[in-house]
């Protein structure tokens, strides 16, 4: 599947701040932005925003060897690393399937 992406951002030892993360597909789309800094194999300190588009969720099949329906899919996620580490169990991503 051919795809197109993007990102805008800076990169360090520790952290990689995105501005700007784009994929684009004739079947799927991602826009997200956010911080992500890594301390170890940990992510710590980090927020990521995410809308993301599958137009026929039966694109995926072959990649998950896993039959899904012919359906398309819209998540709006926001992902928090610093929440989740305090315990706090209402940071969970919304979803809304179309």
């Amino acid at each position: 599947m051919p795809m197109n992406m993007s990102v805008i951002g800076e990169w360090n030892e520790v952290s990689l701040r995105v501005q700007s993360l784009s994929v684009e597909s004739k079947e799927i789309q991602i826009d997200a932005g956010g911080f992500l800094e890594l301390a170890s194999l940990e992510f710590i300190s980090s927020h990521l925003d995410a809308d993301i588009n599958i137009n026929r969720l039966s694109v995926l099949n072959d990649w998950l060897d896993f039959p899904l329906p012919d359906q398309d899919l819209q998540v709006t996620a926001d992902f928090d690393s610093r929440e989740r580490r305090s315990g706090d169990r209402h940071s969970r991503p919304a979803v809304r399937r179309q």
